[in-house]
């Protein structure tokens, strides 16, 4: 207990300690003019918060790999600042000679890419399981530090609702998206209690197939020693072979071309990732191989 009220203190995400059946959890990460009826189910995930070891303790290599995956390090390869206007090889990717398609894939690669190595064993990182297996499609901002990213979380919750909207049902106030007689809406918060690290869950209200494209959650993920930066990812999850890729791609663009200051990474099975920034679209490998 003694440990975990000290990294909470840490945080700089204005957690308290809360006891509830001998356990400590972190509430909201919400700013305040944030909180209340303006975002009702997402204040509701905030609230409702588990500590959980299930992204595993062996530094930040592990949190990202079980949890969001290599998406926001793929993001970081290709548009180092947090509102890119083009594609431009970041610094860090420069200098450690990063590859995209290595930490997606486990290909060898020189600098900290070799870090991505993917263990053959990845039940215990479904967040990189998730990326190598495709169909998904990530949202990535990067920012100075976790007060940025925090102040972030209304406006990642709400393109998580409002980016399935472009193609099929509505949003159900600010943070819910509703489609064929369900709602995905926030559910609760996972808090990494080694790391500066958390996911807002999203849940279909009833439980229902996923549709074309749903909101999975959003991740606030401290980068750091690996990038000095901190990382805000929406995820959607595509319906498994009833999507082509190639539309996935189309889409993909689209989407991009609507929020311009977001980075989105498109995981395709057995294929280097795509890049989408404002509409303009670049293969991840080939991109950083030309860096």
């Amino acid at each position: 207990m003694g440990n975990i009220k000290k990294k909470v203190s840490r945080l700089g995400f204005g957690f308290s300690i809360l006891a509830l059946a001998g356990c400590a959890s972190a509430p909201a990460a919400m700013p305040e003019s944030a909180q209340g009826q303006q975002y009702p189910t997402l204040q509701r995930a905030l609230k409702n918060s588990d500590n959980t070891t299930r992204w595993g303790n062996n530094g930040q290599k592990d949190v990202i790999l079980a949890s969001v995956g290599p998406a926001p390090m793929v993001a970081a390869s290709v548009g180092f600042d947090g509102s890119p206007s083009r594609f431009n090889a970041g610094e860090w990717a420069v200098t450690t000679g990063l590859s995209a398609a290595a930490i997606a894939f486990g290909a060898v690669a020189s600098g900290v890419g070799g870090l991505f190595l993917g263990p053959s064993d990845t039940q215990h990182y479904p967040g990189l399981r998730d990326f190598q297996e495709g169909s998904c499609l990530y949202a990535v901002r990067l920012v100075k530090n976790e007060q940025d990213a925090r102040r972030m979380i209304p406006e990642a919750a709400t393109m998580a609702a409002k980016v399935p909207a472009l193609f099929a049902g509505s949003v159900v106030g600010h943070t819910s998206w509703q489609h064929g007689g369900s709602v995905w809406e926030p559910h609760k918060m996972l808090w990494s209690g080694g790391t500066d690290s958390y996911e807002v869950v999203y849940q279909p209200n009833p439980d229902a197939a996923t549709k074309k494209l749903s909101p999975v959650g959003i991740f606030g993920t401290e980068l750091r020693p690996l990038v000095h930066k901190y990382a805000i990812t929406d995820q959607w999850q595509w319906a498994f072979y009833n999507v082509p890729v190639s539309q996935q791609e189309a889409d993909s663009q689209k989407i991009s071309k609507a929020y311009p200051r977001w980075i989105f990474v498109l995981a395709r099975h057995k294929q280097d990732p795509l890049v989408c920034v404002g509409g303009t679209c670049k293969t991840a490998g080939a991109h950083s191989k030309k860096s």
